[in-house]
């Protein structure tokens, strides 16, 4: 159903070259003939596909050899998951990384379950941390359980709701040092949906 395929009966008998993801029918090919030949599954692999409305899909897809009793391979069982906002998600992480990797101020972005997706090296160096300790660290465990619950806990969660947050105060870094900041949140709103998570941004006045 992912791929507009409504009824089984449009596919049985037909082979890859014949469907809409004709362009990687090769591709799809070749990968049954290994695993045919070798008797080997070939487990949790990306791999692109053109849907019937034309656009790109990327899967992580399984593939194993089908056995009879004899033990003869017969056939090949696939499955897959649809990853594709995965991994627009994380280029969009990557060009968010390559846009704020000069800037003096402390920027990060924070997903729904308030972890740390991706930062840059200010906002690294000014929690004491390295660029990836911070990522995939929780805002709790990165400032510390007071500062999150005095400071940042309120203005997060606004945010993820979907309103914008600002604040300018005296903070104590968790190494100690007391610096003035002036800090934005901004809901990540993608095309009208849910806030996928927020970029939070700080300027040290």
């Amino acid at each position: 159903s992912e791929m507009c395929i409504r009824d089984s009966a449009e596919i049985l008998g037909r082979d890859d070259f014949t469907l809409a993801w004709a362009e990687q029918a090769e591709r799809y090919r070749k990968d049954d003939r290994e695993v045919m030949e070798s008797g080997v599954p070939k487990i949790h692999y990306e791999e692109p596909q053109t849907a019937p409305d034309g656009r790109r899909r990327w899967l992580r897809t399984s593939k194993i050899p089908l056995r009879d009793t004899q033990g003869g391979i017969f056939g090949v069982f696939g499955c897959y998951e649809d990853i594709t906002e995965r991994m627009e998600t994380v280029s969009a992480l990557r060009r968010f990384e390559s846009i704020v990797s000069a800037t003096s101020d402390l920027v990060a972005y924070i997903d729904r379950d308030e972890r740390h997706r991706a930062c840059n090296r200010a906002y690294a160096e000014a929690v004491g941390r390295e660029m990836d300790q911070v990522e995939g660290a929780s805002l709790r465990e990165v400032f510390g359980a007071r500062l999150y619950d005095e400071v940042v806990a309120g203005p997060l969660r606004r945010a993820l709701g979907g309103q914008e947050e600002s604040l300018r105060r005296w903070i104590v870094l968790p190494g100690g040092e007391r610096r003035f900041y002036d800090a934005r949140l901004m809901p990540d709103l993608r095309l009208g949906r849910s806030v996928e998570g927020v970029v939070l941004s700080a300027r040290d006045l």
